[in-house]
């Protein structure tokens, strides 16, 4: 125990004194045709073939190795290295496929079994250094991940003071083992190999003198976000602001500092307030005075503000040589020693300038002295919160919230808002309208296009074998149903009586606006049930669904108006996607033409091209864009998805939303927060290109340093105090999510090292606990409940990530055999997920991994799945598993296919959200488990898929996902395959072999096959369709077929649910057997 305690304290101390590392040989490989050492000490010669130069290496150029070629670095003494050094040796590699036995040679220093190398093994190219002299090996060996087709950084490190060899892959230590090696690295008498039976790139090989353990990774994870050109007065402005540390957001378009800061004292000060209605701003200011401890304002003081309407101070204006008036919203603000001038275009403007004053004292009580001009790019501006939120303690304080973002609609979220909305009393709606007003913000509502209300119990009354997305309802009256709604294009006088009530509703509570959602199903082939309208609606419009969308909502607009007669009305038409089709232009088209012109138009984010053509075609109209900026199954608690807002800017009548789902604070939530500068500033630092992938997780969690290290800041300082703000802003900047642990494999891309994410995550929770906790001191008080969540939501994102990581650690263990391993490792995670802290949020997220903890099962599945593998030959498939993506309540049922997957046994596992043609050219096998319905997609996802299939890709339909309810999957897609659902059966589990090819791998002809779920779906087999499992009555649940170059397979079961409570757990042996022979199949590499 002594000796370890001494060696341990030696080693410890050998760390502090050791000398920071030396750079002896660095072959960049940047310049095509020089093999040279940019330290100079080397010389590199070819050894066989010719390795080609290629531009696209980790920094500059790199070297492309086919197997055949190498380099040699001659007998070098920087290569030899004495018994006491200690060294680094570090590489960028990049390998493509080869034989399984096939062991590539990044560097190797040895010949006839003695030295050492740096090898790239196996056919999925993971690192291993080997080290051999006589009588002793070393071998430092990877855990199991495949470096194909990317970058990565390797190196190995020689500690000799500590008598210890590490290997490193992109900045993590993955293995070390006890130095016994003296001799081998000691040795002069061999060349420096470079490349040998390697094929692939290889680039940045630098030797360095002494220990080295801070790597970066190869390459970043970057995403490919194009900038869109910066207004230069608004750039001027934020240089401005960061100079003088001045904390206006947003920041003004037109900032000129006209002196040196001065000492603001209230009692110096007399206001004359032109217009009584801009009190709510006045009240920012005086609240700002407060915050800060200054005191009341004099009344007979020499300095004088003045605030008032441009129009109304044209003198004064005059003498000070102020700006024009700005547009519309706009405001002048000239400020002084000895006095201060705020002139708004309109009250919007008066209000807004209220605030940048505000803004301009600094919590010591400097002002800055400014000439302003200010106005904003977008007209309407919109935010938005739930109906619980608006109704209950705190709906003054989110107004307050989105009146300093300037926000001037605050809708509330959701189609069913107006239903939710009579839960609570008109006259709690009628104050919170008439307290937004007064700030310039009108309170919105949405609606249903629906003719009747069917009430809370609407699903009573849906037939069996119809689902909530359709089901007749009277039809001889001419209406069907969609959720609670009976729907009609025909039936005015239903129009007539609901927009009556629409507008008694709206008169008695005041809100400013209503928006129509058209019926949110239906695709291209079916645009908001269009295709199942009733007999009396095709007597009357036939094909002419731009007329019957036109009457209809001009019905609605002219009854609510007799009671509303200021009332903005919008109208979200199906699809509300920027489109490309044909047909759905033709409707866009006339639906500009025939839709009266105040009715505003909405519809969702685009890349900037595809949204101004969409645009143009609707110009008769307001425009009111609306952009999501992530998936629901993301939800981070801060995202840079307001610099995308120029994209959806087309002229002074522009209208633009952010849909943010709060997450760590009920208001001021960060990614509102950071949004209203856009919404402000479209074009100002920052903005970008909205990307094709503008969900995916790179694109969510790209790093923007002019939000994060300028705009952010500015923000939090403004809203928490200068003293605790920039914490705040580095704790929002981490862009943390509970959902990505709740749910890991539908959020982070495919490939990423998932330890090594959650440890950085709850690492980078911890410490911004920490820093915030530490400055919770100097939040004013009026913030501490919203400052307080906050610190809720860091402390369960760190719990969630650190149990996440323990289930992430317990499945490698098992899948290494070390059962008990992974149990003790579950047992932690579980103690983690009975904290208090991790089950205070909205969001059970918690869950899924106390589920994914409980590993008895788990474990004798992976044994029983290992086994069966060991019986099989592995190949590669890439499978994408549909994820829905939209409104309507729909959940996916993916979990359990994921979990038990993932990548085993050569399935590469993803989530595809958006079926696109360029997404679906990247996978093999489209899944739909258990689908009911599709969701928003950018591109025609039924034309897409037969197209993929066609050309060889394959899809698979499961259970509900054969059209077992009215709706996407109806009529069936591949009809000569299968022509759909014919009934259920029920507790029938046994199915018997029929005709076996895409389960031939597994199941004989005549053989039984048990499944999970308590029923399936029996299928209407196509004329082109095998018939491969029946039922105990006989009816086909299987049916298999070819279209074109690819495979169909439609099967009745459901796949990773448990029978009892529809919880999604991993498949049971025979369901994932299943699986894995189907994705075979398709795939077009059957098992024999």
């Amino acid at each position: 125990m002594l000796k370890n305690l001494l060696l341990t304290v030696l080693f410890a101390g050998s760390l502090l004194v050791q000398a920071a590392p030396e750079k002896v040989v660095h072959l960049s490989f940047d310049q095509a045709g020089e093999l040279k050492d940019l330290c100079g000490h080397v010389k590199v010669l070819k050894a066989a073939g010719d390795p080609q130069w290629q531009a696209d290496g980790v920094s500059g150029g790199c070297l492309y190795f086919d197997g055949k070629s190498a380099l040699r670095i001659k007998k070098s003494p920087y290569f030899t290295f004495a018994p006491d050094q200690s060294f680094t040796l570090e590489v960028c590699y990049n390998p493509e496929p080869t034989g399984e036995k096939n062991w590539g040679t990044l560097l190797m220093h040895s010949a006839r079994g003695f030295g050492w190398s740096l090898m790239a093994s196996g056919s999925i190219g993971r690192p291993m250094f080997n080290g051999n002299a006589p009588g002793k090996m070393c071998r430092l060996l990877a855990p199991y991940q495949v470096m194909l087709n990317k970058w990565c950084r390797v190196a190995v490190v020689r500690d000799a003071a500590a008598k210890r060899i590490s290997l490193y892959l992109d900045g993590k230590m993955l293995v070390e083992a006890d130095d016994t090696m003296a001799q081998t690295f000691s040795t002069s008498n061999y060349d420096l190999v470079i490349g040998r039976n390697f094929k692939g790139r290889i680039d940045e090989l630098i030797l360095w003198n002494g220990v080295k353990r801070d790597f970066r990774p190869a390459k970043e994870i970057t995403a490919k976000i194009v900038p869109l050109p910066v207004s230069p007065d608004v750039a001027d402005s934020w240089k401005k602001l960061k100079e003088n540390r001045l904390d206006l957001v947003p920041a003004p378009k037109k900032l000129q500092i006209t002196g040196k800061p001065f000492q603001f004292n209230p009692e110096e000060w007399q206001v004359v307030r032109t217009a009584p209605a801009d009190l709510p701003g006045f009240e920012v200011f005086t609240g700002k005075l407060n915050r800060i401890g200054l005191k009341k304002f004099g009344k007979t003081g020499k300095k004088t503000i003045r605030a008032g309407l441009y129009d109304d101070l044209l003198p004064e204006l005059k003498k000070v040589k102020a700006p024009v008036k700005p547009i519309r919203q706009g405001y002048v603000l000239v400020s002084s020693e000895n006095s201060i001038l705020i002139a708004g275009s309109d009250l919007h403007g008066l209000l807004y300038g209220w605030q940048t004053l505000a803004s301009l004292i600094r919590e010591n009580g400097e002002m800055t002295p400014a000439t302003i001009s200010d106005w904003p790019d977008f007209l309407n501006r919109r935010l938005e919160a739930g109906v619980a939120s608006y109704a209950g303690k705190y709906g003054e304080r989110i107004i307050d919230s989105f009146f300093l973002q300037r926000a001037n609609l605050a809708s509330l979220c959701g189609q069913s808002a107006l239903r939710m909305s009579r839960r609570y009393p008109a006259k709690r709606w009628r104050e919170l309208n008439a307290y937004a007003a007064a700030r310039g913000i009108r309170l919105l509502l949405v609606d249903k296009t629906s003719v009747v209300k069917l009430g809370d119990d609407f699903r009573k009354l849906i037939p069996p074998g119809y689902s909530t997305h359709y089901y007749p309802y009277k039809p001889e009256e001419g209406l069907f149903g969609y959720f609670d709604g009976a729907y009609s294009w025909s039936r005015d006088d239903l129009a007539e009586k609901n927009g009556r009530e629409l507008g008694d509703y709206l008169a008695k509570t005041g809100f400013g606006g209503i928006g129509f959602h058209s019926i949110d199903c239906g695709n291209y082939d079916n645009p908001g049930n269009w295709a199942k309208r009733t007999e009396m609606d095709k007597k009357r419009w036939g094909d002419n669904r731009v007329g019957a969308e036109s009457n209809l909502i001009s019905i609605f607009a002219r009854e609510i108006r007799k009671k509303n007669p200021g009332i903005l009305v919008g109208f979200c038409q199906y699809p509300y996607t920027c489109v490309k089709d044909p047909k759905m232009i033709q409707y866009q088209v006339g639906l500009n033409r025939e839709l009266p012109a105040e009715i505003a138009l909405v519809f969702r984010e685009a890349p900037r091209p595809l949204f101004l053509e969409n645009a143009k075609r609707l110009a008769s109209h307001p425009i009111l864009s609306s952009n999501y900026p992530y998936d629901y199954s993301h939800l981070p608690c801060y995202t840079n998805s307001g610099r995308y807002a120029a994209n959806m800017y087309f002229n002074q009548l522009s209208g633009m939303g952010f849909v943010h789902w709060q997450t760590a604070t009920l208001f001021h939530n960060a990614s509102d927060m950071a949004a209203s500068e856009y919404l402000w500033n479209a074009f100002a630092p920052g903005a970008a290109v909205l990307p094709e992938a503008k969900h995916s997780f790179e694109i969510v969690t790209a790093k923007c340093p002019e939000i994060e290290e300028e705009l952010l800041p500015r923000i939090c300082r403004r809203i928490y105090g200068e003293k605790a703000g920039d914490t705040i802003a580095r704790a929002y900047a981490l862009k943390l999510s509970t959902r990505v642990p709740e749910h890991p494999d539908s959020v982070l891309p495919a490939g990423i090292n998932q330890d090594e994410f959650f440890a950085k995550m709850q690492n980078d929770a911890a410490e911004a606990w920490k820093q915030l906790k530490a400055v919770r001191q100097f939040v004013p008080a009026a913030e501490l409940i919203m400052f307080d969540q906050l610190m809720s939501y860091v402390k369960r994102c760190e719990l969630l990530a650190a149990a996440r990581l323990h289930a992430v650690r317990a499945r490698a263990e098992l899948n290494r055999g070390n059962v008990e391993a992974g149990k003790a490792e579950a047992q932690k995670g579980l103690a983690l997920t009975q904290r208090r802290e991790i089950r205070n949020g909205r969001i059970p997220c918690w869950k899924p991994i106390a589920d994914d903890l409980n590993i008895a099962g788990i474990i004798e599945q992976r044994l029983r799945r290992a086994e069966y593998l060991k019986t099989v030959k592995s190949v590669k498939i890439r499978v994408a598993l549909y994820g829905y993506t939209g409104s309507g309540g729909a959940r996916d049922l993916n979990a359990g296919i994921l979990n038990g997957f993932g990548n085993t046994a050569g399935i590469s596992m993803t989530v595809l959200r958006n079926p696109t043609k360029n997404n679906l050219k990247k996978i093999d096998v489209l899944v739909f488990n258990a689908t009911r319905q599709l969701g928003d997609c950018d591109e025609d996802p039924i034309a897409n898929i037969r197209e993929f299939v066609k050309n060889g890709g394959s899809v698979i339909f499961a259970h509900n996902a054969v059209g077992r309810h009215q709706g996407s999957f109806q009529p069936a897609w591949f009809p000569e395959i299968c022509r759909g659902f014919d009934d259920t059966g029920t507790n029938q589990p046994e199915l018997t072999v029929q005709s076996p090819a895409a389960v031939a791998g597994f199941l004989n002809k005549g053989a039984r096959y048990t499944h999970r779920y308590f029923d399936h779906c029996r299928l209407l087999p196509g004329p082109k369709g095998r018939i491969e499992l029946c039922d105990a009555d006989g009816k086909p649940v299987l049916v298999s077929g070819t279209f074109g170059k690819g495979r169909v397979v439609y099967t009745g079961e459901i796949f990773g649910v448990l029978p009892k409570n529809d919880l999604q757990a991993e498949p049971d042996l025979e369901e994932w057997k299943m699986l894995y022979n189907l994705f075979r199949w398709c795939a077009g590499r059957p098992l024999k």
